[in-house]
């Protein structure tokens, strides 16, 4: 029990990352991972999101911020609610619509507090349902994701985390490979 961290008091977060602070760290990854939580893959319910994680959290940022710590904040894109469910970003009905609404309370709820994302996609598996692909979705995706927080701190930075998608390095065929054609040269 002592070493859950959401029921640490907000005084025993704030030590915490002064510690990390004092060890020479200068910026610390969080991440809110809802499909990769609890029993069986199935996460939080997003009661307990709002009233035991994302509090916590926000405390964890804010003495980041305190500390001079740059907080950097891991997001996995595709499996949004359980591990392994990818949505598609080319369904521009229903799939799309959750993705578009879970990044934007993302940004809305921490990117205030957020100097840099790391948008993970791909993995495990990524979606190749309606044309979505490997290169050029995922690209997609992680500027949807830049843009938003940049909507709340325009200061904010991404990167697109290529681990586990080994289809991004085959890059898209008529495309010349890592130019701005669906992503800012600086992601």
């Amino acid at each position: 029990d002592d070493s859950l961290w959401t029921r640490w008091s907000d005084e025993r977060i704030r030590r915490y990352v002064e510690e990390l602070w004092l060890y020479g760290f200068n910026s610390l990854e969080v991440a809110e991972c809802r499909g990769y939580r609890g029993a069986g893959g199935g996460g939080f319910s997003d009661e307990e999101l709002k009233n035991n994680i994302t509090p916590k959290l926000r405390v964890f940022m804010q003495a980041c911020r305190d500390n001079g710590i740059q907080v950097c904040q891991f997001i996995w894109g595709q499996s949004l609610f359980v591990e392994g469910q990818n949505y598609c970003w080319n369904d521009r009905g229903k799939e799309r619509h959750v993705m578009e609404k879970e990044y934007r309370r993302l940004a809305q709820t921490y990117g205030d507090l957020v100097d840099h994302i790391v948008v993970h996609l791909g993995d495990p598996g990524g979606c190749n349902r309606n044309g979505c692909d490997l290169y050029q979705t995922t690209q997609e995706i992680a500027t949807f994701l830049l843009k938003e927080y940049q909507k709340v701190n325009p200061h904010a930075t991404a990167t697109l985390s290529t681990w586990a998608n080994q289809g991004f390095w085959m890059g898209k065929p008529g495309v010349q490979f890592l130019d701005a054609t669906y992503s800012p040269k600086e992601m």
